[in-house]
């Protein structure tokens, strides 16, 4: 499973949120379930990717 955005000035980064924040749980929880993760890109776009155990892609 593979997500684009539009980039940004840092690397992604699985960080536990603060409990009442508005964001920052998506990469956590990718990295929590998945069995692996990594991302591509830049500033101008970069794409994350996740495998989990018993997927598989047609």
């Amino acid at each position: 499973m593979s997500v684009i955005d539009q980039g940004g000035p840092a690397e992604p980064t699985a960080l536990e949120a603060a409990a009442l924040a508005e964001s920052g749980r998506g990469l956590r929880t990718v990295s929590l379930t998945a069995a692996s993760w990594g991302w591509y890109g830049n500033d101008q776009g970069r794409t994350v990717t996740a495998a989990f155990a018993g997927s598989w892609v047609a």
